[in-house]
């Protein structure tokens, strides 16, 4: 099954009897069974509420849909596709196409199966299900973010793992380098970082072999953050992840998803949810 089915499957055994619940979780495997039993809804009641997959295409990144307009497509029909869409992506979008006309008019009928449509053609939308039908996790604060919102917390995750190696640092000419890639925000949060022990922190080799291009290094402190990002997310809901991915776009998206097939420690798992949860708290208040 689908996993928005395993979750309405869920749903409906919970408001039966205790004697029907357990009457109807016999008919399915034991490996099954506990798949089932283990599940923790975020939004007790989702199942009480209209399910809207459609809308998961609004927190899309366009560089997931741009692939997607094949050149095979009229200019008609890449308007009637663009209208459909969420504002800020529809502009975005028109700037990359050159689309000069104003977009068409669309029924609520004829916008919605083009947003279904086109939902069904991104990568693993076949898994998807309703932010507020996720399983509980703490995690689950990630899908309200932006995709600026979400660089700086990697931005920040990965300012954790630079933070641990200035402590290394003495040649004066690299530390200066260092504080030049910053702004002068950053690097007072680097040096107040550093001050702190991170148990999880690496990265000595890539920050070693750093020969001082400001840009480079912005790069690299970002790489680390989403390392952390990917450690944090291994073992979550398959939907989870791809609410994450996709409100990133392909490019870091890509690199999330490669470094989420390590499995880190539990302690390391933990610990990285937790930092993610206070990082997003600590950035709120700044």
């Amino acid at each position: 099954m689908s996993a928005l089915a395993w979750l309405t499957c869920k749903a409906f055994i919970e408001q039966q009897s205790p004697q029907e619940q357990k009457r109807l979780l016999e008919f399915l495997p034991q490996k099954e069974r506990k798949q089932l039993q283990s599940l923790r809804f975020a939004q007790p009641g989702w199942e009480d509420k209209p399910v809207r997959i459609e809308d998961a295409l609004d927190i899309i990144h366009p560089s997931w849909i741009l692939p997607l307009l094949h050149p095979t497509l009229t200019m008609q029909e890449v308007g009637f596709i663009l209208a459909s869409l969420a504002p800020h992506q529809a502009s975005v979008l028109k700037s990359q196409l050159h689309y000069m006309r104003p977009l068409p008019s669309l029924t609520p009928l004829g916008k919605s199966y083009l947003r279904n449509d086109l939902l069904q053609k991104v990568p693993g939308a076949e898994d998807l299900v309703p932010i507020n039908a996720l399983p509980e996790s703490t995690l689950n604060v990630l899908t309200n973010q932006s995709f600026m919102s979400l660089l700086k917390l990697i931005f920040s995750l990965g300012l954790k793992d630079l933070s641990q190696y200035l402590k290394l640092v003495i040649d004066k000419n690299k530390r200066k380098g260092i504080e030049a890639a910053l702004s002068p925000e950053e690097w007072q949060a680097l040096e107040n970082l550093s001050m702190k022990k991170d148990p999880v922190a690496g990265g000595k080799e890539i920050f070693d072999a750093w020969t001082g291009e400001p840009e480079k290094l912005r790069l690299l402190i970002e790489q680390r953050g989403i390392n952390r990002l990917a450690k944090a997310l291994f073992g979550e809901h398959v939907a989870l992840l791809w609410y994450v991915m996709h409100i990133l776009d392909t490019a870091r998206a890509n690199f999330l998803h490669k470094l989420c097939s390590e499995s880190p420690s539990k302690a390391t798992h933990d610990f990285l949810k937790t930092q993610i949860i206070e990082t997003l708290q600590t950035l709120k208040t700044d």
